[in-house]
């Protein structure tokens, strides 16, 4: 389950340029929420930036 976690918020991050606003709108996530999750998996949103 955490891989597939990982996964789609990294696939999302990738999409959205690592634009968190539109990452937490796009999965439902409240921001506190995505940061935590970011953490956890060692996700950085300036990696995902162009």
């Amino acid at each position: 389950m955490a891989c597939f976690e990982k996964t789609l918020i990294v696939q999302a991050l990738n999409h959205h340029q690592g634009n968190t606003r539109a990452v937490m709108e796009a999965l439902d996530l409240p921001r506190k929420t995505l940061t935590d999750k970011m953490k956890k998996y060692g996700l950085d949103r300036e990696q995902f930036r162009d």
